[in-house]
């Protein structure tokens, strides 16, 4: 199934200077006073790298470009960068948060292949401008910056195969990065091991989590290069970092929709579709500013094990309703989906049901959706918009996501939210 290979990757010089501030967030998670902060603090910081265009007029990009290509020349020249002489795996031991909990990730190259060969399976659609930068930066600097996202079925002989690399030996090089997080890397290079781990993914297909934009990219960069290119060249590989699904540290959260724009008349229609489909529970949260949103979602969270459940704050008139339904219910009033995981997935149910008619129906330039996955954001949004309606969604449990997946099936925009997000710079990949 997955060509999965180690590979001889390139890393910041830890014996000369701070690994943590010099990593930043991936791309999209970057906004140029992001990337002015990271420099401010570090003017070796990766960003230079993986947004070189940021902030930038279009007519500067051509040249931000090639200008990325000549200082991955320089840093490499200049030994801020290494290269690994053998090829290797990373395997990364991620702790974060208040209770420090612990991610495994392993760093990889994986053979690209069509979507429909079934080894790598995306669950989003993608859009066009994010990639025409990401393929310009691949021409221009011929690697991969920052690791593709994806998660894979393990088992106790992979987890016990990982956990043997962290027991025998120190961790090669660390990173403190953004106050709470730190990242241990293990180089592995013992043959018989990288045989085994290779073995494993052999039989596995691998399920893109984060970084739909730069795998379609890298396959885009392939399908441009010489036929005659050997299979086994670096166009063909992409770099990745492999997670089991059942990690306990991985983090499958939602992205919350955000409505604005609809009239006193609009909004009494948008109710009449809750009634029609869903059983409706007001609660008394008392004022809209005080709500605690960490309750409320741990209340949706504990209906939705019962019936799909969504929250739904309706900052206009200062109330918060819960509506719901069931199984049966869902089978009545939708349309018999192609894939039927649909019915367990709680973002395509509110879609079917409430979210697509709404729009449809009332076309309405003013009418605006959007989407915020930190629960922390909501809070500013309902001190910024007193118009807001608000609906919580549920976190979509890990085998639904995957048994959807596995069937090609295509979620509805922001139906999944991985996270912590994995940082760029911990370990880069040239592509030849």
């Amino acid at each position: 199934m997955a060509d999965v290979r180690p590979f001889k990757g390139i890393r910041y010089n830890s014996k000369s200077l701070q690994i943590g501030s010099v990593l930043c967030p991936p791309f999209d998670q970057i906004t140029p006073f992001a990337k002015n902060d990271l420099l401010d603090r570090d003017s070796l910081n990766i960003v230079r790298l993986e947004a070189p265009i940021l902030g930038l007029p279009e007519e500067e990009h051509s040249e931000a470009y090639f200008n990325a290509s000549e200082l991955l020349k320089e840093w490499l020249d200049q030994s801020i960068f290494t290269r690994e002489e053998k090829s290797a795996y990373y395997l990364v031991r991620e702790t974060f948060g208040n209770n420090l909990q612990i991610r495994l990730g392993l760093y990889a190259v994986v053979g690209i292949e069509d979507y429909n060969s079934g080894m790598i399976l995306p669950h989003e659609h993608t859009r066009k401008g994010p990639k025409e930068d990401r393929l310009r930066l691949m021409e221009a600097c011929n690697a991969n910056f920052s690791p593709i996202m994806v998660l894979y079925r393990g088992d106790q002989e992979i987890a016990d195969l990982l956990s043997s690399q962290m027991i025998s030996k120190k961790p090669d090089y660390s990173a403190q990065y953004m106050g709470n997080f730190t990242y241990e890397v293990w180089i592995i290079t013992e043959q018989t091991i990288l045989k085994k781990i290779q073995g494993f993914f052999d039989q596995k297909s691998l399920f893109i989590a984060d970084g739909h934009h730069r795998y379609e990219t890298a396959l885009a960069y392939k399908s441009s290069m010489d036929n005659n290119v050997k299979n086994d060249s670096g166009y063909n590989f992409v770099m990745m970092c492999l997670i089991d699904i059942m990690d306990t540290g991985l983090k499958l959260e939602s992205f919350h929709r955000i409505i604005n724009g609809l009239s006193d008349e609009q909004l009494d229609q948008f109710y009449s579709i809750i009634d029609k489909y869903f059983i409706v529970e007001n609660v008394d949260f008392g004022l809209t500013g005080n709500f605690d949103l960490d309750e409320i979602m741990q209340l949706i969270e504990s209906r939705n094990q019962v019936k799909t459940t969504f929250g739904l704050l309706d900052v206009r008139n200062n109330k918060f309703l819960i509506f719901s339904i069931d199984e049966s219910s869902k089978v009545d009033f939708i349309t018999k989906p192609e894939v039927s995981e649909f019915l367990n997935c709680e973002p395509w149910v509110l879609h079917s049901l409430l979210i697509d008619p709404l729009l449809s129906e009332m076309n309405s330039d003013k009418i605006s959706l959007e989407f915020v996955y930190e629960i922390a954001l909501v809070r500013n949004i309902i001190n910024e918009d007193q118009d807001s309606l608000i609906i919580f969604l549920p976190c979509m449990a890990p085998e639904v996501f995957e048994s959807l997946v596995k069937k090609g099936a295509r979620m509805p925009p922001k139906s999944t939210y991985f996270s912590p997000k994995l940082p760029t710079g911990l370990v880069m990949n040239i592509l030849d």
